[in-house]
């Protein structure tokens, strides 16, 4: 049987179709992203795969309300409006 990829000519084209579902779900407090999704390949080459199966899982950590991050910025902002000091 000949890929459509060979058909038209490519030999390394890969051109997925398909879709997936996510969700948000928490772990105790620790929020976690798991993903799942499932494609079937329309272009694939002469020894590549005919579909693809994708999982993913991440576990975030979100910032504590009011956290700067590991590098907080302790200097102030002024604003140069006319009239403001000459260094602006």
């Amino acid at each position: 049987m000949r890929t459509l990829g060979q058909a038209l000519g490519h030999r390394i084209a890969i051109l997925p179709l398909g879709g997936g579902i996510g969700h948000i779900f928490h772990l105790g407090q620790l929020p976690v992203n798991a993903q799942l999704g499932a494609y079937y390949n329309v272009l694939w080459p002469e020894d590549g795969p005919t579909c693809q199966l994708r999982a993913q899982i991440q576990l975030l950590f979100p910032k504590r309300k009011g956290s700067h991050g590991p590098v907080a910025s302790r200097s102030r902002r002024t604003s140069c409006h006319s009239g403001a000091a000459p260094a602006c």
